[in-house]
């Protein structure tokens, strides 16, 4: 199988399609940085946690999470648009939340 290619799974199997990507990411990963995704938790954990890095935080969570998904206004194809956007913009912006929070657990221990 190549790397950007996933088995589909049948009926009743579950999801192994997310542990195949999940695997291809970690391999990528290594690959790029030669770091897993908990040492690079702890590198998102000492950026963010600056007072610089905490300043754009803040704003990027408000930035992310204060507007709506879908604007109508917008007429139906850009609406969708502008919301496949958005649902991006807080997935991505969670995502980082979430690595600088494990990475701060992390250099806790």
């Amino acid at each position: 199988m190549a790397d950007d290619e996933f088995t589909i799974p049948g009926e009743g199997q579950g999801q192994p399609w997310f542990d195949q990507a999940e695997e291809q990411a970690e391999r990528r990963r290594k690959e790029s940085h030669g770091l897993t995704r908990d040492e690079i938790a702890v590198h998102y954990a000492k950026c963010f946690g600056t007072r610089s890095g905490k300043i754009v935080m803040n704003d990027i969570l408000g930035y992310a999470f204060s507007q709506a998904g879908f604007d109508p206004n917008l007429g139906f194809f850009n609406g969708a648009a502008h919301g496949f956007y958005r649902n991006g913009m807080g997935d991505l912006v969670s995502n980082i939340h979430r690595l600088q929070q494990a990475g701060t657990a992390a250099t806790k221990r």
